[in-house]
């Protein structure tokens, strides 16, 4: 699904320090510069951005008389604010307009959501600063995480009603000015989801991978943990995704614990709601090594017993590796191991005979 953004601001005030003597159709609107965003393949938490949600990017222009270079400066926008909704449409200011001629070029790079105080989202390029525009980011707390997006930029872009009609530019691309430029979004960040499962007597025979517990019987996860060296900030490209200037990488924990109690079942199911997922930074390269703990109950209910029932208390603690990447959503399981208790029997054989004896009886007469 698709919006339409529109973006604004006087042109001509812009470039005016342009050596070319630059002119610009009416400012009607329909010569606004128009936009359409696309999220998709959003991670389910409450902070991700949906095509439909979206309220605030950040935009980056640049406006030149040939193809865009890396010795080009972001002269028509610099983190230009969007706000609104898609329902109501979005806002912004100054307007701005397509410059009129068949040589120019607009070029744009775009970010979600637009940067806060809180949302770890930052400055980086400057405005006068030739290349790709980028922005720099510091994992916020937990209550402050966001989906952190960035654009495939859209280039070279050119106003096709400068030509007279039935003459347009065939190589302009789909983005003209009766054409909305459309950004579509990109995940910078890693979400880690945790799930859990229970496996009844793996190595035992006499059971599946399969089995179910007996109905008597419940698993409870009580609190997960986990731990993993991750990078607390760094420089994204918004030309790529890619990630720079990243800093060491710190040790990072997430803790859930959980009430009630977490069931778990034989089959794979998320443990934590979807607000409760963690986004992190990639590393720019290597694997991160994640140690997880679980504390979780065996519960039997047994109505011999005293109290009715009988909990046995686990505390178990894994580590692996995991090469994490932006834009990917990954899922760590969490594989409890049990093995019914068995039983068996083995009748003791009687022993050979140890010994004989003779045992002298009366004899019986007969008259």
């Amino acid at each position: 699904m698709k919006k339409t953004i529109v973006f604004a601001a006087l042109a001509a005030t812009v470039l005016a320090s342009c050596a070319k003597n630059e002119v610009f159709q009416k400012e009607t609107a329909q010569n606004q510069v128009t936009f359409g965003v696309y999220a998709g393949n959003v991670p389910s938490k409450t902070t991700a951005i949906t095509t439909e949600n979206l309220s605030t990017f950040g935009v980056y222009s640049s406006y030149t008389t040939a193809d865009w270079t890396t010795s080009d400066k972001m002269n028509f926008m610099y983190d230009q604010s969007v706000s609104g909704s898609h329902a109501a449409g979005f806002t912004y200011t100054p307007v701005k307009y397509w410059p009129n001629e068949t040589t120019d070029k607009l070029s744009f790079w775009a970010y979600a959501p637009y940067r806060t105080n809180t949302n770890g989202i930052a400055l980086e390029s400057a405005n006068d600063a030739a290349g790709y525009p980028t922005i720099s980011y510091t994992l916020p707390s937990d209550a402050n995480q966001v989906d952190l997006l960035w654009a495939t930029p859209v280039m070279n872009q050119v106003n096709n009603s400068a030509y007279t009609a039935g003459t347009a530019d065939p190589t302009a691309g789909a983005a003209t000015i009766s054409n909305k430029v459309t950004f579509v979004f990109h995940h910078a960040l890693a979400m880690l989801d945790v799930q859990a499962r229970y496996l009844v007597d793996l190595v035992n025979a006499g059971g599946t991978t399969g089995d179910a517990v007996h109905s008597a019987t419940t698993v409870k996860i009580n609190s997960i943990s986990l731990d993993g060296s991750f990078p607390a900030s760094g420089v994204l490209n918004l030309n790529d995704g890619t990630w720079s200037s990243q800093g060491a990488a710190t040790a990072t924990n997430f803790t859930r614990t959980f009430s009630p109690a977490k069931t778990v079942t034989n089959a794979n199911a998320s443990i934590i709601d979807a607000d409760e997922q963690m986004m992190v930074i990639p590393k720019a390269s290597g694997a991160t090594t994640i140690t997880v703990t679980v504390d979780y109950d065996v519960t039997t209910t047994d109505d011999k017993l005293d109290g009715g029932s009988v909990t046995v208390n686990n505390v178990l603690t894994s580590t692996g590796d995991l090469t994490i990447t932006g834009g990917n959503k990954y899922k760590l399981i969490l594989v409890l191991g049990l093995t019914s208790v068995k039983f068996d029997v083995e009748v003791e054989a009687w022993p050979a005979f140890a010994g004989e004896t003779e045992v002298d009886l009366p004899l019986n007469l007969t008259d």
